[in-house]
C-alpha cells in the first residue's frame, strides 16, 4: 500500500490499511478465523473506498489493495476449511465484495 487514504474518519482502527494490518498480525499468530474475518473485513473496506470519487490512482490503489486481502482470506480459506463465519455475509447477492469476486474470477477488471 504505497499510497496513503484518507476516509475522513475519526475510526481508524476501521480503516482498511488498519484492517489489512490487523489482519497480517493474527494471521502471523496463527489466529486463521479472525485473520480470515479481518482480511474479509479489509477487502470490502477497500472496495468502498474505490468508490469514493477520488484521484483515479487512488481508486486503482484501493482495488489492487482489496484484491491482495481478499487473495489472503482466500488462501486460509484453502487450508482451513472450518473457519467461523463472517458475521456480515459477502457473498450475498449484491454485495460488492460478492461482485469484485465472481469479476476477478471470470478475469475481468
Amino acid at each position: 500500500m504505497s499510497l496513503s487514504y484518507s476516509t475522513g474518519s475519526s475510526n481508524h482502527s476501521r480503516s482498511p490499511q488498519k484492517l489489512y494490518e490487523r489482519a497480517a498480525k493474527a494471521e502471523l499468530a496463527r489466529d486463521l478465523d479472525t485473520a480470515f474475518r479481518l482480511y474479509v473485513q479489509a477487502a470490502s473496506a477497500f472496495l468502498n473506498l474505490s468508490r469514493v470519487p477520488a484521484h483515479p490512482q487512488i481508486q486503482e490503489q484501493a482495488r489492487k489493495d482489496a484484491d491482495r486481502a481478499l487473495e489472503r482470506a482466500e488462501r486460509i480459506k484453502a487450508v482451513k476449511q472450518d473457519l467461523a463465519p463472517v458475521l456480515r455475509n459477502p457473498h450475498a447477492p449484491g454485495s460488492s465484495l460478492r461482485r469484485f469476486f465472481l469479476v476477478r474470477k471470470l478475469g475481468h477488471r
